[in-house]
């Protein structure tokens, strides 16, 4: 189904085609992993080594500290759509600083 961008002085006119691939429907980051956790919520989702322990994550607990991390954005007074960089190690706490960003001001 073709989408028509506004056309002005600001936009370009732009028609573009959602395409689905294998029946999957387009989706974003953040509904994709409200499904995965509404479907595998108590299961295992992610984990790290650290200092001979190991931290586990299920997607219940993945999910709330996304979600807790966009209300520590909201709290921080950056707005919506603003532009942030993420600096940190590759572990569980980045996924969820990454998969928090896009979350909507309202979830």
């Amino acid at each position: 189904m073709p989408i028509e961008v506004p056309k002005g002085p600001e936009y370009t006119s732009i028609k573009m085609h959602i395409i689905r691939i294998d029946g999957c429907v387009p989706s974003t980051m953040t509904r994709t992993l409200q499904n995965r956790v509404k479907k595998d919520g108590p299961l295992l989702a992610l984990q790290m080594k650290r200092d001979g322990r190991v931290d586990t994550f299920t997607f219940n607990e993945y999910y709330n500290n996304c979600r807790y991390f966009a209300s520590a954005m909201i709290e921080l007074g950056i707005p919506e759509r603003a532009c942030i960089n993420i600096v940190a190690a590759n572990c569980p706490e980045w996924f969820m600083s990454f998969m928090g960003t896009p979350f909507p001001s309202k979830f």
